[in-house]
């Protein structure tokens, strides 16, 4: 794997990992908000503590978001955005989602010296995540999907693709759109 394809995935990883910590934070902040207004929450719970739970939301889901990266990176190598329905791709992200969180919340616990924590309080957070993560992951693919035509120069006959066959297929050929310039608007 070369330099720019090792970048170009970073990129991919971090860009999404912020998209779906903003989706997972905007998210979380709408879920207590609806929960303290049709009262299901304590009358404790202040709007400060939605915005302490928001900020954690967008922290957990920012690490999901980069490990679903990594996970369509693989899964969807070689296919084009325009191929992709949002709908299996966010039962994708809520199947990933769903398994990762709890995982990752067991393995820092573990990590951090306190050991285990039951598995019902782990379970608790498999719905949420789960829900979070299909939204995001839609979302995700959708907002990739209007992107890749602006940012290619193209149009939406012709998205762009989530990675070649081969990492390194465009690297000898100086006529391939990696090495050329991108059409703006206007030009000719």
């Amino acid at each position: 794997m070369d330099a720019d394809n090792i970048i170009r995935r970073l990129r991919a990883a971090v860009g999404n990992a912020v998209v779906w910590g903003a989706g997972w934070s905007a998210l979380g902040f709408a879920a207590f908000t609806v929960l303290k207004v049709a009262g299901a929450l304590p009358a404790s719970a202040h709007w400060l503590d939605a915005i302490l739970l928001a900020g954690r939301f967008g922290i957990v889901g920012g690490v999901a978001g980069a490990a679903f990266s990594g996970f369509i990176g693989v899964l969807y190598r070689g296919r084009r955005l325009s191929d992709l329905g949002a709908v299996r791709f966010g039962v994708a992200g809520a199947v990933l989602a769903g398994l990762f969180v709890p995982v990752f919340f067991q393995a820092m616990n573990v990590l951090t010296g306190d050991g285990m924590v039951p598995m019902g309080l782990v379970l608790d957070d498999v719905p949420w995540a789960a829900l979070f993560g299909g939204v995001a992951a839609g979302v995700s693919l959708k907002l990739a999907q209007r992107a890749a035509p602006l940012l290619s120069g193209g149009s939406q006959d012709q998205p762009g693709i989530l990675g070649s066959g081969s990492p390194f297929a465009w690297a000898g050929d100086r006529d391939h759109p990696r090495h050329t310039a991108p059409a703006r608007r206007g030009d000719v």
